[in-house]
């Protein structure tokens, strides 16, 4: 039997084909899967780079905001919080607590003693003066009642001194209010300002607040009630009842208790009195 002419190219046509599908579907369809594969994986690994570049930069971009809002804390405390020993004129909460009764109040006398000088700033009339309120002689009680620790982290004194009246011209007024930023040691701040009257003599009233960050690193231990005396740290008098006179720690504004010689906390005689605080008016 005779073969057509076409049977040949025919049979080389398909053979062709079956050997074309078959580098097809071994090797070059899955090289190029596996090459889209590699492509997809690298495209992942970039981003996943990507990721930390930027965890990186918000790594250190949240270093230098702590950074920067530690210089500026610094700057507060430099200024704006009381020295850490009663004879800076601020306070030491390391003290031992029966000693803190003692300090508190001329620490607080000396305060009061500095809110009356800045009333009175701009030159106005002080007609309500504010009043530093007076710490607790509890020994155990006048951390949390007085520096507020533990409840907040830190220990800070806080004021909030009511309405305060001042009379004067409205520059006089400005200047008073504006004067409280300023304050040494203590971050004041007041609000509510309402004026009346009729220039130059006007009649001002604010709310006022003071606050004070407390220095240092320890706070003394809680102390047994019962029959203990107040001890004196160097360099101080003793306080009514531990021995004769009656005066507070030399150095301090604040006037001796009244009602002579009485028994130091926990002791047998009458309670020990505090040096007794002022505002400014008038």
């Amino acid at each position: 039997m005779k073969l057509s002419a076409w049977v040949w190219p025919i049979v080389g046509l398909a053979v062709a084909i079956a050997a074309l599908s078959f580098a097809f579907f071994k090797e070059y369809q899955p090289k190029m899967q596996s090459a889209r594969n590699w492509v997809a994986y690298g495209d992942a690994l970039q981003t996943e780079a990507n990721k930390i570049d930027r965890a990186a930069k918000r790594r250190q971009a949240a270093i230098d905001e702590v950074k920067r809002i530690g210089s500026e804390w610094q700057t507060v405390v430099e200024t704006k919080t009381p020295p850490g020993n009663l004879d800076d004129g601020g306070i030491s909460l390391a003290v031992n607590r029966w000693t803190l009764t003692v300090h508190a109040p001329i620490f607080a006398n000396r305060l009061q003693s500095q809110v009356n000088r800045q009333v009175k700033r701009g030159g106005v009339t002080v007609i309500t003066g504010p009043k530093i309120s007076e710490p607790p002689m509890d020994a155990n009680a006048i951390l949390s009642d007085y520096f507020n620790y533990p409840a907040i982290k830190f220990p800070v004194v806080i004021y909030e001194m009511g309405p305060v009246t001042v009379r004067g011209t409205m520059n006089q007024i400005r200047e008073n209010i504006r004067g409280w930023a300023a304050m040494d040691n203590y971050l004041a701040t007041t609000d509510g300002l309402t004026i009346s009257g009729t220039s130059p003599n006007l009649t001002a009233t604010y709310n006022l607040v003071v606050v004070g960050y407390i220095r240092g690193s320890e706070v003394a231990p809680v102390v047994p009630e019962g029959n203990i005396g107040v001890p004196v740290q160097s360099g101080a008098q003793p306080a009514a009842g531990a021995g004769g006179g009656g005066a507070v720690p030399s150095g301090g504004a604040a006037p001796a208790p009244a009602g002579g010689a009485g028994a130091a906390p926990g002791g047998a005689g009458g309670a020990r009195q505090r040096p007794g605080l002022s505002s400014v008016s008038g």
